[in-house]
C-alpha cells in the first residue's frame, strides 16, 4: 500500500506540473493573431485550467508586444492558460490563437464561469486529500502490529483493511455523487457492487483452489483476499480520481 500511495503522490504531481509551459514560445503568426485579439480587450485573466492550487490573475492590457511570444505589460504570458471574456464566457487564448485545439492537453476553448471551474477543483482536491488519507491511516494501522502475517495480527489487519475499503468507498461515493450525478443510494449500490465482486474473484484465487480444499490453507488466505481487496478498491478509486481531475 505504502508504494501504491507513492505513486498516487507522483501521478498528481506530474497531473499539475508538466504542462505548466505550453504555448509560450509560438510561431510569429500564432503570436501576432493573439496579440490582435488582446489589443481588443482591457484586461485578460491568466489562469491554468488544469493545476490544482492556481487562481486567476486579472492583468489590465496597457501594452501588448510580439516575436515569438507575447508580452501584456512587459510580461510574458502563457497562451494556453489566458483568457479572455467574450459573450459572458472566457475563452482560452492558446485555442483561439491556433497555438492548441480545443481539448489537447484537456484544455477546454472555453468556461463558461472562472469560479464554477475553480469550486469544481477545490472540490477534487478535497475529495483526493480525502483519499490520500484513507492510505495514510491504513499504513499507520499496518504498522502498529510487528508481525503482519502471523496469528497475532490477523484480526487487527482484518479490521484495517476493512476500515479502508470503508473509507475508499466513501471517496468513491462522493466522485459519484459530485461528478456522476448519483443519488447517494445508486452511488452507494454501485461501490458496493463493485467491492463484492472483487472480495469474491480474491476470495476465489486465494481460497478455491484444489491444494487449499485438500490440505486446510488456514485463515491467512483470508487475509490476503481481504488485503488484495483493499488493493483493488484503492486502484479503481485511483482511476477515477484521474479522470475527473483530467475532465476537470
Amino acid at each position: 500500500m505504502r508504494r501504491l500511495f507513492l505513486i498516487l503522490g507522483l501521478i498528481l504531481s506530474i497531473s499539475t506540473n508538466a504542462r505548466a509551459d505550453i504555448c509560450y514560445d509560438v510561431d510569429k503568426k500564432i503570436a501576432q493573431k493573439a496579440a490582435d485579439i488582446i489589443r481588443t480587450q482591457k484586461e485578460i485573466y491568466e489562469y491554468c485550467s488544469i493545476c490544482l492550487d492556481v487562481k486567476p490573475k486579472i492583468i489590465k492590457v496597457d501594452k501588448v508586444q510580439t516575436n515569438r511570444t507575447v508580452y501584456v505589460n512587459d510580461n510574458a504570458i502563457d497562451l494556453a492558460h489566458t483568457y479572455y471574456k467574450q459573450d459572458n464566457k472566457f475563452v482560452n487564448l492558446g485555442v483561439a490563437s491556433g497555438c492548441i485545439k480545443a481539448g489537447e492537453y484537456d484544455i477546454p476553448a472555453e468556461l463558461e464561469n472562472l469560479d464554477t471551474h475553480i469550486n469544481s477543483k477545490n472540490k477534487i482536491k478535497t475529495i483526493e486529500q480525502e483519499f490520500i488519507e484513507c492510505s495514510i491511516t491504513l499504513e499507520t494501522e499496518e504498522k502498529k502490529c510487528d508481525e503482519s502475517w502471523s496469528m497475532k495480527c490477523f484480526d487487527h489487519l482484518m479490521q484495517a483493511n476493512r476500515n479502508a475499503q470503508t473509507c475508499y468507498k466513501q471517496v468513491a461515493i462522493n466522485l459519484f455523487i459530485h461528478y456522476y450525478d448519483f443519488s447517494e443510494t445508486d452511488a452507494e449500490k454501485r461501490i458496493n457492487t463493485f467491492l463484492k465482486f472483487l472480495y469474491e474473484q480474491y476470495s476465489f484465487i486465494y481460497n478455491e483452489s484444489n491444494y487449499c480444499k485438500r490440505n486446510n490453507c488456514g485463515v491467512s488466505l483470508y487475509l490476503y483476499s481481504e488485503y488484495a481487496t483493499t488493493q483493488g478498491l484503492y486502484l479503481y478509486v485511483n482511476k477515477i480520481l484521474g479522470a475527473v481531475s483530467a475532465r476537470d
